[in-house]
């Protein structure tokens, strides 16, 4: 009697995110505190640099995740080829 089984490659873990990719974005954004030129450059300023630090973390939060997925992608790949076919 002959006994067969398939072999399986355990899938390593997933590396883990920086914390500061996890980071939330501002819900609310500092308000116009009156209409004085000086008050809206200083403002506007502000908003940029929020939504910069913002995009920043959301695009390597995605980049992270990509590298993670081609990753996994190409182990699943390297399994595939190392499993025989049934004949």
């Amino acid at each position: 009697m002959t006994l067969s089984a398939c072999s399986t490659t355990p899938q390593p873990d997933a590396p883990p995110i920086q914390q500061t990719l996890l980071t939330r974005c501002p819900q609310t954004l500092p308000p116009l505190t009156d209409g004085t030129g000086r008050d809206v450059v200083l403002t506007m300023r502000d908003w940029a640099s929020q939504y910069q630090r913002c995009a920043i973390r959301h695009n390597g939060l995605l980049d992270a995740l990509n590298a993670t997925e081609s990753e996994t992608d190409a182990l699943d790949e390297k399994a595939r080829r190392s499993t025989p076919t049934p004949d």
